[in-house]
């Protein structure tokens, strides 16, 4: 599997960093999106730690009320758009594949059984 991108063919990158970057290897995309998402909810905490701060104790003036719902809003924006979308790619990006095999299975059993049923059969069996 090529770890990286087919645009400068012949071309030996040494450095880790432009690798990363360039990679086309769906668990390294996974796993920068799993980064970049652990980052932003970072950043969403301290949001939330201003907004609790403000509201820690009555009449404070840490931010002013305009201030304050700004960053609310950014701080559900954050956790929303930047934290929780990008995590559930990292997750797609870097998990199992099924094999040929059960996906048949899972194909074939689809026409009998409810969507339900077929998340709570077990794998190997009918």
């Amino acid at each position: 599997m090529a770890t990286h991108a087919s645009f400068m063919p012949g071309v030996k990158v040494q450095n880790r960093v432009w690798t990363w970057l360039t990679t086309v290897d769906h668990k390294r995309i996974g796993i920068l999106y799993g980064t970049t998402s652990f980052v932003f909810f970072l950043l969403a905490g301290l949001e939330s730690l201003l907004m609790r701060v403000q509201l820690a104790r009555p009449d404070s003036t840490l931010i002013g009320p305009q201030a304050y719902n700004e960053l609310f809003t950014m701080h559900g924006t954050t956790m929303i758009f930047l934290a929780v979308m990008p995590l559930s790619t990292a997750f797609i990006n870097s998990g199992r594949r099924l094999p040929a095999a059960e996906r048949a299975q899972l194909l074939a059993l689809s026409s009998r059984r409810s969507p339900l049923e077929l998340r709570l059969a077990p794998r190997h069996g009918p």
